[in-house]
């Protein structure tokens, strides 16, 4: 089996005022993956999504229903966990510090923050996942940013299905002919106005054997507080 490199499936057209957290990861002009913003300064992503790349060739749009659009921004540093392994996806998590700090705007670009979650709701408890990605297995991206609702899955009935693959610091989300896909990689998912995790990978894009894996940010709290708290002369 394959892992994608997660677009959503199964979900609907939604408004970046809706998800105004949400943006788009451009590597070299061509590779997509999502994102989040966490401060003015700071986006999270995932770090299959960046890995070996440098900051100059990674724009982030913000504001936007459409993935090349809306405002860029440069990236100057990219903190990578430092024990991502991409054989096993595990420690998929990574930051992107501005060069120019993101204005918040409800208006005509909606560009917003979202808080961190320090615990994963239950599972069952149905939780928001949303990207610019393909809407179908090998299809094509999306013409407008797209969301769909999906559940919280147990983590070892989740690791069962994935013989063993799904390791500390992910948990497993899945409905019915809904998932997230190529091109949501690093995106959001999102209970109760917090972020619970970044779209990592999975086996194929809804497949109802196999849920969408995804890094869990209350795991990865105090790496990414870390790091986008400390002040430029802290950062190393």
């Amino acid at each position: 089996m394959i892992r994608k490199l997660v677009k959503i499936v199964g979900g609907n057209a939604t408004d970046i005022s809706d998800v105004p957290y949400q943006v788009s990861v451009v590597i070299n002009g061509n590779t997509l993956c999502g994102g989040s913003i966490l401060s003015q300064d700071w986006v999270i992503t995932a770090a299959h999504c960046i890995y070996n790349e440098s900051a100059t060739s990674i724009v982030v749009h913000a504001g936007t229903n459409i993935w090349y659009s809306g405002i860029p921004y440069g990236v100057s540093r990219v903190f990578r966990h430092q024990d991502y392994d991409p054989n096993t996806y595990i420690n998929d998590v990574a930051l992107l510090l501005l060069v120019n700090s993101i204005q918040y705007d409800s208006n005509t670009f909606p560009r917003q923050p979202i808080a961190l979650a320090e615990t994963l709701p239950a599972d069952g408890t149905q939780v928001l996942v949303s990207g610019y990605g393909d809407t179908s297995e090998n299809g094509n991206l999306a013409t407008t940013l797209m969301s769909v609702y999906v559940n919280m899955v147990n983590v070892d009935s989740c690791n069962t299905s994935y013989a063993g693959e799904v390791l500390d610091g992910m948990f497993c989300a899945a409905a019915p002919k809904k998932d997230s896909c190529q091109g949501d990689s690093g995106g959001p998912i999102v209970y109760n106005n917090t972020l619970i995790g970044v779209v990592s990978w999975g086996y194929g894009c809804a497949n109802p054997q196999y849920p969408g894996v995804y890094t869990s940010v209350p795991y990865f709290y105090d790496w990414i507080t870390t790091i986008y708290t400390a002040t430029n002369n802290d950062l190393v």
